[in-house]
C-alpha cells in the first residue's frame, strides 16, 4: 500500500458519517467460471464485519449482478446495503427494496436481446447467457479460443443496434445500454450506472464522505462520481479515474483493515 493511500485512508476515517462502497466480483471475491460459486475471501469478510461494527459507517456492496444473485453469493452480514444490476436494484440495510419496472416495449426488447445472445452462445462452447431483471449478458470467460471470445463480444455489442446511446443520459431510460466488463458484454433496456447509484446512496444515508473500491470498467462510473474528500481505489492495473490503485484482490482486505483501524482510533469530527 502506498504512503499516499495510507494518508488518504487515515483522512477519510475521520468523516463523521462514512459510506464504504465495494464492488464484489474481482474486488472482494475472485472470478469464477461458475459465478454462483463466487464467495468473498475470508480476509475480505473479516474486514467487512469489522467495518459494519463501527458507528456511523455504512457498508454497501455495489455489483452488476442482479440483487438476488448478489444476496446469494455475498452472504453479507446483517445491515449491509446491497446494490444490484449496476444500481437499478437496492436493498437497504433494513431490508427495504424497490423492484424494477419495465414497460411493454422494454420487456419485448429484453426478450429479443435474450434470443440474439442465446444464439451466439449456442455456437460457442463455454459461452453462456445470464438473465437479469432489465438486461442480458453474454459471458465468454469459459471460451478457450481468445479470438472467438473477442469475436463473440463484438457481435454481442452489435446486437444492441444503432444507436446504443441513452435517450436521456440523465435518467435510467435508454434504447439499449452496452456495458463491457472482463469477458462479458451486457445489454440493458434500463441504464444502470454505479456512479449515479453511489450518489443516490450517499444522499440516502447522509454520508459526509465516500470510499469506493472496484476493479472493472463499470466501476469507472463510480470513481467519476466521487467528489473532493472521497477516496477511490482501483483494483488491478490499467488506466482508471480512481485516485489510488492496488495490485489485485489480495490487497483489498489490507486496505479495508487499515480503514477500519484508523476509524476505530479516530473519533469522527465535524467537517
Amino acid at each position: 500500500m502506498s504512503p499516499e493511500l495510507e494518508e488518504a485512508l487515515d483522512r477519510i476515517a475521520r468523516a463523521p458519517r462514512l459510506l464504504v462502497g465495494l464492488d464484489f466480483d474481482g474486488t472482494l471475491a475472485p472470478f469464477q467460471l461458475d459465478p454462483s460459486s463466487s464467495r468473498a475471501t475470508p480476509e475480505a469478510m473479516a474486514a467487512l464485519h469489522r467495518l459494519l461494527e463501527l458507528p456511523d459507517t455504512v457498508v454497501a456492496l455495489v455489483s452488476g449482478r442482479s440483487l438476488g444473485s448478489l444476496a446469494e453469493v455475498a452472504e453479507a452480514p446483517a445491515g449491509t446495503v446491497l446494490v444490484g444490476s449496476h444500481g437499478l436494484e437496492t436493498r437497504l440495510g433494513d431490508g427495504t427494496t424497490a423492484p424494477i419496472g419495465l414497460d411493454d416495449t422494454q420487456r419485448a426488447a429484453l426478450v429479443d436481446l435474450d434470443e440474439r445472445l442465446s444464439a451466439l452462445a449456442a455456437g460457442a462452447p463455454g459461452a453462456w447467457v445470464e438473465r437479469k431483471p432489465s438486461s442480458v449478458s453474454l459471458h465468454t470467460r469459459g471460451v478457450e479460443d481468445a479470438d472467438l471470445a473477442e469475436a463473440l463480444e463484438e457481435q454481442a455489442r452489435a446486437a444492441a443496434g444503432d444507436p446504443a446511446a441513452a435517450d436521456d443520459p440523465a435518467t435510467d431510460t435508454c434504447r439499449v445500454d452496452v456495458l463491457g466488463g472482463k469477458r462479458v458484454v451486457e445489454l440493458a433496456v434500463l441504464r444502470g450506472d454505479k456512479g449515479r447509484a453511489l450518489s443516490r446512496l450517499r444522499a440516502q444515508v447522509r454520508a459526509d464522505a465516500v470510499f469506493y473500491a472496484g476493479d472493472d470498467a463499470t466501476d469507472e462510473r463510480a470513481f467519476r462520481s466521487l467528489v473532493p474528500g472521497d477516496v477511490g481505489v482501483h483494483v488491478g492495473d490499467g488506466p482508471t479515474a480512481a485516485t489510488h490503485s492496488v495490485p489485485g484482490i489480495e490487497a483489498v482486505p489490507t486496505v479495508l483493515e487499515r480503514l477500519a483501524g484508523a476509524r476505530e482510533r479516530t473519533r469522527p469530527t465535524s467537517p
